[in-house]
């Protein structure tokens, strides 16, 4: 069985609808508190999936999912500040460089 954790971004019927009949994908998404006043079958599959919530499934999904997201800022954070240690020596470097020939101003 195929699941998918994601949060409420996600908690759209027809996409919900559509992980369940066409790829056969367990959504495990949150879900709004408010109640779903809809009918048909986008309506279900939100029903669906806010039932999903009461279950270990559903919270083991999402604290993994919360970890793959802290991994990902770490990441996010960490490649930003080794951009900012290669642009500082970049221009150390062309500093460096205008330094040794005399100029003042870097051009072709």
């Amino acid at each position: 069985m195929k699941t998918l954790a994601a949060d409420k971004r996600y908690a759209a019927g027809a996409f919900l609808h559509e992980l369940e009949s066409d790829e056969g994908v367990v959504p495990l998404v949150a879900m709004p508190a408010a109640p779903i006043k809809a009918e048909g079958a986008e309506a279900d599959a939100r029903r669906r999936a806010k039932r999903r919530q009461r279950t270990k499934q559903y919270a083991l999904a999402q604290r993994i999912r919360k970890r793959v997201e802290e991994i990902n800022g770490w990441t996010k954070r960490r490649s930003q500040a080794c951009a900012e240690v290669v642009t500082l020596a970049a221009g150390r470097c062309i500093r460096g460089s205008l330094w040794c020939t005399g100029r003042t101003t870097y051009r072709d």
